[in-house]
């Protein structure tokens, strides 16, 4: 989820954690910041933005790039990658899957044509983000297809196995004449 929307920034004398938040989805705003408040143990604030449909997990500490293993600033300039840690272990893996698919990607059930389908897509422009993206769903033995900055797996059946195992609850429906 911090590779998704979220970003380490300095605040002052200390480093502020945000992660950025539809409003559509209140559990997952709530699943964020209890998420980071077991992994850092720091206290986690949920603040609505103004003016915009979307609310801000924010936790501050000194030691916040030491403690989660990533640098401050712009993903795209500061060196940032996934830590190791993250794809040692399957639990850790799935909970990395699902927190991108959740800020940066889509589970959609389609109607069209008379039928339903369902698919995953992903986007992301930071290519330390889509590789591990795309390493994490191999792990887990979902293979997506590339396409410019979007990752698609259009497999109904393996579409729907990625939900239940990954737990996704975000979950969109389109009806197309």
């Amino acid at each position: 989820m911090i590779a998704g929307d979220g970003c380490i920034t300095r605040a002052g004398r200390v480093f502020k954690l945000e992660i950025s938040c539809d409003a559509a989805y209140p559990e997952l705003i709530t699943t964020f910041q209890n998420l980071v408040e077991k992994l850092t143990g720091l206290r986690v604030g949920v603040y609505k933005v103004k003016r915009k449909n979307c609310f801000r997990v924010v936790a501050n500490s000194a030691t916040l790039p030491t403690l989660l293993g990533l640098p401050p600033g712009a993903k795209s300039k500061n060196g940032f990658a996934i830590p190791d840690w993250i794809f040692e272990s399957v639990d850790c893996v799935k909970a990395f899957a699902k927190g991108l698919i959740e800020t940066d990607g889509t589970v959609a059930r389609v109607h069209r044509h008379g039928g339903w389908y369902w698919h995953v897509h992903f986007s992301a422009s930071n290519a330390v983000i889509m590789s591990s993206f795309l390493r994490a769903t191999e792990i887990l033995g979902y293979t997506f297809q590339v396409n410019g900055p979007k990752a698609y797996l259009s497999n109904t059946p393996l579409t729907k196995q990625l939900i239940a195992d990954l737990g996704i609850t975000k979950l969109k429906a389109y009806v197309y004449p």
